[in-house]
């Protein structure tokens, strides 16, 4: 015959502090009685007792009870790693706690592998369109005034210490290069604002609320003031399209739902607080860099540029992309592996690829009819403008 158990080896946790008590413990038909090794004890009564959320598994169980004190109420916290306790509480615990148990005990490996699955589902529903789609219809609805606000908190938290050009006269003729494209939005409610940044990446970046920030690994690739004038189209449409906002609302909705999967609301806080100094916050989906692609274009022909200039510096963008990818050659890897590795970097890019967008505009071009392009800053020796606003700088920037 074999022996009952009756004491079982037990962790307290008094809800002052997260100080650990080893006890054993023992369960009545009244009460689970406490002992401590170092002599003294108590009792739990059942009706004070439950059984603690998120207990999971059969071979553990977390009981909790609240106790009334002068300071308020505090939880204390039993956490017993033995099955046998479970099945001795099943049997001589009130109908109200032993039927718990034995819905607990009731949860098979097959239903909790469906929940999880069905939870998986779930998020990445949500993710892939449920945020996407909410995050632009949030976006829309976001106050100018409260999205330049975050734009100059994201802008000093990511670009502190931004020097100003070599020569004075530089960022003056940057903004020469930016008007026309504002003139063909007249009413647009934000003030723009560019800068150049030392980093030697080919690239440019588009904050809420009306920054642009332009590198200057890219504005030495540029040959013309009009194919700067392509980028910061495309650069402001992300912010007259709210992409960079919505970039903010998806990464928050993203935490939040983080926050309900693992349930620590506090991390995820601190997580949004950091968030302004993340790049990544303002890599925008294939879908949006494509739509920033065709209005830019859109805005660029309405300002009456000639669109091979912008064509020309993306197909430059595209060569600077495979030499990233496959090294300074900037050809493909052997036959057997390429397809492999092109899906591979198409899908994972923020960006569509650069072969891709310039497609994209050549169709737009193709598709208008042919007109008299004007020519910008006449007379302005764009090389020289370029090498004065140089810096010296190895660091890397962020993404168009």
């Amino acid at each position: 015959m074999t022996r009952q158990k009756l004491e079982f080896k037990a962790a307290l946790f008094d809800g002052r502090s997260a100080r650990r008590r080893d006890v054993f413990v023992t369960a009545t038909p009244r009460e689970i009685h406490l002992r401590f090794p170092d002599g003294g004890g108590g009792s739990w009564p059942y009706p004070g007792v439950r059984l603690s959320p998120g207990t999971l598994g059969a071979d553990e169980i977390h009981l909790e009870r609240d106790v009334t004190e002068l300071e308020g109420i505090r939880t204390e916290t039993l956490e017993v790693f033995d099955p046998g306790f479970g099945e001795t509480l099943t049997r001589v615990a009130p109908l109200g706690l032993s039927a718990q148990l034995r819905r607990r005990s009731g949860i098979s490996w097959t239903t909790f592998a469906v929940a999880t699955l069905a939870l998986g589902v779930f998020f990445f529903v949500a993710w892939e369109y449920v945020v996407p789609g909410l995050a632009r219809k949030v976006a829309q609805q976001v106050p100018v005034k409260w999205e330049e606000q975050l734009g100059e908190m994201v802008f000093h938290n990511l670009f502190p210490n931004l020097p100003p050009p070599k020569n004075p006269q530089t960022m003056k003729v940057l903004n020469q290069v930016l008007a026309p494209l504002l003139e063909t939005v007249p009413g647009q409610p934000y003030t723009i604002r560019l800068h150049v940044h030392p980093a030697r990446a080919v690239n440019a970046l588009a904050l809420p609320g009306g920054h642009i920030i332009v590198f200057q690994g890219l504005l030495t690739e540029t040959e013309s003031p009009e194919e700067l004038a392509g980028i910061l189209a495309h650069e402001l449409q992300h912010v007259l399209r709210r992409h960079s906002t919505q970039g903010v609302i998806r990464a928050l909705a993203s935490q939040m739902m983080v926050a309900l999967l693992i349930g620590d609301v506090n991390g995820v806080m601190n997580s949004v607080l950091n968030m302004a100094g993340n790049l990544q916050t303002f890599a925008f989906s294939r879908e949006l860099e494509s739509e920033a692609d065709r209005e830019g274009m859109n805005m660029y022909l309405k300002a009456g540029l000639d669109p091979e200039h912008m064509i020309h510096m993306y197909r430059k963008l595209d060569r600077e992309e495979k030499r990233a990818l496959y090294g300074d050659d900037g050809e493909p890897p052997p036959a057997e592996t390429a397809g492999k590795k092109k899906g591979l970097t198409e899908y994972f890019s923020t960006h569509p690829a650069g072969t891709d967008r310039v497609a994209q505009l050549e169709k737009m071009v193709e598709e208008k009819s042919a007109t008299a392009y004007k020519p910008l800053l006449i007379g302005v020796d764009w090389a020289s403008v370029v090498a004065a606003g140089n810096f010296e700088s190895p660091e890397p920037g962020g993404k168009t």
